[in-house]
Order: structure tokens, then sequence, then C-alpha cells
């Protein structure tokens, strides 16, 4: 990656030349929880968990995009209920949460 820029951040979106569609990369920590880790916890424990972590990204920097990206590992077959619960919970508390914003 020898041109890359140093300034370049994971939590931002980016054009080519500035024009076009933009491209996000995927954030691995965030990504990760949900693939990996909560699969073995409570939905409520493993959307609160989420939650608390994405607003205190937020509230170091509130411009930030932080991408969210399965890559059809299956996560889903080791949830309770294929994820049912934690999906479902998740989404409720993301979409009437007042700090942070779905796109």
């Amino acid at each position: 990656m020898g041109h890359s820029d140093p300034e370049a951040s994971p939590s931002a979106a980016y054009r080519l030349h500035g024009e076009g569609c933009a491209c996000f990369f995927r954030n691995d920590e965030f990504s990760d929880r949900i693939g990996f880790h909560y699969a073995s916890w409570h939905g409520d424990d493993a959307v609160a968990n989420l939650v608390h972590a994405l607003e205190s990204r937020a509230r170091t920097d509130p411009e930030q995009i932080v991408t969210i990206f399965l890559d059809g590992e299956n996560a889903w077959e080791y949830y309770p209920a294929n994820g049912f619960y934690f999906l479902n919970g998740l989404y409720r508390a993301l979409s009437d949460h007042p700090l942070l914003r779905l796109t």
C-alpha cells in the first residue's frame, strides 16, 4: 500500500477522484462482535454491549461512519433462534436511538 493516504480512515466514505459511488470499508471490530462473539450472549446483553460501544465511538467522533458487514460466515446458526432476538432487539435499539443513525 505504498500509495496509501496516512490520513485515511476506515470510518469514512471514499470516492475515486471525489466522484461517483462511495466505497466503504468493513469495521472489523464491530462486524466481528456480531459474527463471532455475541452468539453465546443473551440477546439483550449483546445488544446493550454493541449499542454502548457504538455510543462511545459516536462521542469520540460524531461524524464517523461505522460499517458492519457480515460476509456470510453463517453466524446466525450459532445464535438462539437464528439471531431473531438479537436482530430484533438491535434494530429496535438503533432505530429509536437519539444519537446513532442508520443508513
